[in-house]
């Protein structure tokens, strides 16, 4: 049986759960609407409401960041987030949401580049 990467991370990410109760949390990806058309009154730009997706995230305190990003300084408060289940890859300054704080995510890395299973550094 063929299975995909977003198969085997959902797999992994359920077992996790399993073995290690509240290691495994629900998040919120939110990206910034689209600057729309530019207001000469106001002087600003319209912007669209932002966007936002669903999955599960696994905050990792004990993994080095330059282990997973090795050409990545972190910094004091960064922190390396594996994300699962979402229907869009993360970008840089995008937001994520894991049990109630927000982070700004400044480094992102799609694992094994088939655009379903992300490592980023968040602060």
């Amino acid at each position: 049986m063929v299975k995909t990467v977003a198969q085997i991370a959902k797999k992994a990410f359920d077992a996790v759960a399993k073995a290690i109760p509240d290691s495994i949390h629900e998040c919120m990806l939110e990206r910034e609407g689209e600057a729309g058309e530019y207001d000469a009154v106001s002087g600003e730009y319209s912007t669209s409401e932002p966007e936002i997706w669903t999955g599960r995230a696994l905050v990792s305190t004990g993994t080095a960041i330059r282990d997973t990003f090795p050409d990545y300084v972190a910094g004091p408060t960064d922190v390396l987030i594996y994300l699962e289940g979402l229907s869009i890859a993360p970008l840089e300054n995008d937001r994520v949401t894991i049990k109630s704080k927000t982070r700004l995510i400044v480094y992102t890395g799609d694992i094994v580049e088939a655009g379903t299973f992300f490592a980023m550094v968040a602060r």
